[in-house]
């Protein structure tokens, strides 16, 4: 099973989560942030998102959570953009390997955006940062995934955090860190670094060469 991260892996969110973060921030009169100086704090998970690009005030609302997430699912796909080679990578893979979406973005956000984005018909499963109690760096939600499509073959996981490296090698699994995401550190717990979409078919096919029958 191939497992992948969203955010930073499969897409580029990050003009829309400032856009639903703006759009939110206006209700509570602040005014908005800009994206260059920003970004950085869009993609760290929700946690850090909500702690920091919104005032001490506004974060402490019971119900700023609840309006980003209705805001931001309402206009998921506006700026949003799929990666190039993605839905080819996608394409090849899924004729011979089966996929799976693990990442920490909320299940309901994730379902849409692949939806949105043609893209949740390549996966089988699909587990979100609330779909199970803990989430990555944890290795459970990728374990959970590769239980539920029976432990089919060797696990991989494909993403472009430090945090999804350091899952994949708690999980017992192959590591690959995508240079085209969010961060431009490799992360330390990477099995290998892949420079584009176009070249993991035949890391796979490597990897399957020398995996003990």
């Amino acid at each position: 099973m191939i497992a992948f991260d969203l955010d930073g892996t499969l897409v580029d969110s990050r003009r829309d989560l400032l856009r639903a973060v703006n759009i939110v921030r206006a209700q509570f009169e602040q005014l908005p942030l800009n994206y260059e100086t920003s970004w950085m704090d869009l993609c760290k998970g929700m946690p850090h998102l909500f702690e920091n690009c919104f005032g001490e005030e506004v974060f402490a609302r019971s119900d700023v959570k609840s309006r980003f997430q209705q805001v931001y699912e309402e206009n998921i796909f506006q700026e949003t953009s799929v990666y190039p080679g993605i839905v080819e990578l996608l394409s090849t893979l899924v004729e011979t390997n089966v996929l799976a979406v693990v990442t920490n973005k909320p299940q309901g956000a994730t379902t849409r955006l692949l939806a949105s984005a043609d893209l949740l018909k390549f996966f089988k499963v699909v587990v979100g940062g609330d779909r199970l109690a803990v989430s990555k760096p944890n290795p459970e939600p990728l374990l959970f995934a590769w239980e539920t499509v029976g432990k089919q073959g060797p696990l991989m996981m494909v993403g472009d955090s430090n945090g999804d490296m350091v899952c994949a090698r708690q999980a017992g699994a192959y590591g690959m860190w995508c240079r085209w995401g969010y961060w431009s550190t490799p992360s330390d717990h990477a099995s290998i670094v892949v420079d584009a979409p176009d070249q993991i078919p035949s890391i796979i096919n490597e990897f399957m060469l020398s995996y003990p029958t």
